[in-house]
C-alpha cells in the first residue's frame, strides 16, 4: 500500500501532466499523449504493455453541477450490472 500525503483535485488532462510533471505524483499515460512539453515527465516502455481494464468515475457528493449528476446517473444506468461497488454508494 503508498500512503498519501494528499489527494490533489484537478479538472483537466493537462492539470494532471502538470502535477505529475511537478512531482506530485504519478500516472499511466496512454503513448498517444504527447508529454514533450513536459521536461519532467520520464516515460518507459511497459511489458507487456498495460491495458487498463477498470476507469473510475467519481464526483463529490455534494456536487451541485448538475450535469456531473446527469453524467453519473447515464453511466450508473449503463454499466449498472456491471458494477462491483454497491448501489447503494449511489
Amino acid at each position: 500500500m503508498v500512503p498519501f500525503q494528499s489527494i490533489d483535485y484537478v479538472n483537466s488532462f493537462e492539470a494532471k501532466l502538470m502535477l505529475i510533471d511537478a512531482g506530485r505524483g504519478v500516472g499511466f499515460i496512454p503513448r498517444f499523449v504527447d508529454v514533450s512539453q513536459f521536461e519532467n515527465i520520464v516515460t518507459r516502455e511497459i511489458t507487456p504493455n498495460y491495458r487498463p481494464r477498470r476507469y473510475y468515475a467519481i464526483h463529490k457528493k455534494n456536487n451541485s453541477n448538475p450535469y456531473t449528476q446527469i453524467l453519473s446517473d447515464m453511466l450508473c444506468r449503463y454499466y449498472e450490472s456491471k458494477l462491483w461497488i454497491p448501489k447503494v454508494l449511489f
